[in-house]
């Protein structure tokens, strides 16, 4: 359902000083003047519940939608970039099996989704000489301080971060499954950049369940 029209109108067209001096009488608390009439104050109370009613709203976009519509990065948030098969829980940004591709290591690209053991899902690679990446975007105004990576066995992890538009790649981490592997430094969101998860397979039994990053304010 599309966002409805604008109901409500300006309160004033004053611009510069004449809108100064209007904000110079809220910063001086005038409208607290009317307090002592029943009905302004009334008003008052509505308009500061009303107030305090769009800091949640904001503060819930924020933290669970984001700037985006696509409904997939949260806290990322977000702005919607991380990607249509990731989303964030608080300060952790989820990476899910789907997001995890070979490399050109074997003669075909074989990732694929595991679920022969019994009430468990994970992704593995056809090909033991393979290795798998996921390529993560980090939601605007947020940094990576440290990684985690699920599997079935220990295997070998790298995170990178990554320029889109020219493809370039740095090395920020490197460390095995199981174990939370901090960054050498943290790594801030940019228009541009990505983390790239490296994951060194050397058997067609490790199966990844995904990985996590976490997250914090720049």
């Amino acid at each position: 359902m599309a966002l409805a029209s604008k109901k409500s109108e300006a309160v004033h067209n004053k611009t510069g000083s004449e809108k100064a001096a209007l904000k110079s009488s809220f910063d001086n608390a005038k409208h607290t003047e009317l307090e002592v009439y029943p009905p302004e104050a009334a008003m008052l109370y509505q308009m500061q519940q009303i107030q305090e009613d769009i800091e949640e709203l904001r503060r819930y976009l924020t933290a669970e939608v984001g700037n985006g519509a696509n409904g997939s990065n949260g806290s990322d948030g977000s702005d919607g970039s991380d990607g249509a098969d990731s989303g964030t829980y608080d300060n952790t940004l989820k990476i899910l099996p789907t997001q995890f591709m070979g490399n050109d290591d074997a003669s075909l690209e074989r990732t694929v989704i595991e679920d022969d053991v019994r009430n468990k899902l994970g992704v593995r690679v056809a090909s033991s000489s393979q290795e798998i990446f996921a390529n993560v975007s980090i939601p605007k105004n947020k940094k990576v301080t440290n990684y985690r990576v699920y599997s079935s066995a220990s295997v070998a992890t790298s995170l990178f971060g990554g320029t889109y538009t020219t493809g370039a790649i740095t090395t920020l981490a490197s460390g095995n499954s199981g174990a939370t592997i901090d960054l050498r430094n943290n790594y801030n969101s940019t228009e541009t950049n990505y983390v790239a998860l490296k994951i060194t397979t050397t058997s067609t039994n490790q199966i990844i369940y995904g990985a996590t990053l976490t997250l914090a304010d720049i």
